[in-house]
């Protein structure tokens, strides 16, 4: 895993301290700084840290430029959300609340945490116990993948397709599904993250209802509800796939310093299509009227693109030195 090993000694304390600089201006506008500042510091700390940390870490390998992107980002934009969930709530978070949303939950709605329960909730330990158990079959896809290209150094598309998936399944079913039960325990009423994406029969429904829940809270509170209330829907819409776009370029296409608008080009392209499935809606022609179609017309444009988002130089950068190909 070289593209992950640091070369500058002084790397991972400058992550660490502009990310602890970042959650204690999240615990200042939770508390203390009038909501029209506490937006402007919010949205003036995600520029920063990106800025910050693309120069400091400009000669690291892309897998270390990666994470300190996303450490950066993770509260940065945790940070937006309290400062919009701020405003009209005269109900604050508890400490204990405000520490579960910040540090120990990777969604981005921090109302889940205003009022828990005082005994478990539904269905705690199977999502443990199911994420447990996606966590072992993601490792084990990563182990295959390594097997098969450290034995034959072929099937590159196979081994980086198990790769992607052993991946996703480790953490974003895995590891979540498990913090989620975790807090359900505690009576924080937290939700998978990923709902069945495999399901979705229409693009609206996979990036709205199934695919990445804390990044569609995030982006309809910092993004969506602002810019509706201005502009009206359409424009709100392009504007959160354009913004999309724009993060997925911090974490896809900076950390590799090449292809940048690639990713965006993905989003963009989403955001019109998702758009052209609510205008056919209100004709009565929904792409979602027979299930199959729905699903033949999700796949085909998540998957055809799909090159755009993760582009060869992001796989090469990135995803491939974890089990040490090239």
């Amino acid at each position: 895993m070289k593209g992950y090993w640091p070369i500058a000694t002084g790397t991972i304390a400058a992550v660490a301290i502009l990310s602890a600089l970042t959650i204690v201006l999240c615990f200042l506008i939770t508390y203390w700084i009038p909501q029209k500042i506490a937006r402007l510091l919010a949205w003036f700390s995600v520029f920063f840290n990106v800025g910050f940390m693309h120069w400091f870490c400009l000669e690291e390998p892309a897998g270390v430029r990666m994470l300190a992107f996303c450490f950066a980002l993770l509260f940065a934009m945790k940070a937006v959300v309290l400062a919009e969930e701020q405003a009209g709530n005269s109900q604050k978070l508890s400490w204990f609340g405000w520490a579960g949303f910040t540090l120990a939950w990777a969604g981005m709605k921090p109302s889940l945490f205003l009022n828990p329960q005082k005994d478990a909730l539904p269905g705690a330990v199977p999502m443990i116990l199911g994420g447990i158990l996606r966590i072992l079959i993601g490792l084990a896809l990563i182990a295959l993948a390594y097997w098969i290209w450290h034995r034959t150094q072929a099937y590159l598309l196979g081994v980086t397709v198990l790769l992607l998936s052993g991946l996703s399944l480790t953490v974003h079913f895995g590891v979540f599904n498990t913090l989620a039960g975790i807090w359900r325990l505690q009576g924080v009423d937290c939700q998978p993250l990923f709902i069945a994406p495999l399901y979705s029969t229409s693009l609206s429904e996979f990036w709205g209802r199934r695919w990445n829940m804390a990044y569609s809270q995030m982006v309809n509170t910092s993004v969506y509800r602002p810019f509706s209330k201005f502009f009206g829907k359409t424009p709100a819409l392009i504007a959160t796939f354009t913004f999309s776009g724009l993060l997925h370029e911090v974490a896809i296409s900076l950390p590799v310093q090449t292809w940048y608008g690639v990713p965006s080009l993905y989003f963009v392209a989403h955001g019109i299509l998702t758009w052209v499935e609510r205008k056919l809606s209100t004709k009565g022609l929904s792409v979602d009227q027979k299930k199959w179609i729905g699903w033949c017309w999700t796949c085909f444009w998540l998957l055809l693109p799909a090159p755009f988002l993760f582009h060869p130089p992001f796989l090469a950068g990135t995803v491939w030195p974890i089990i040490g190909i090239f």
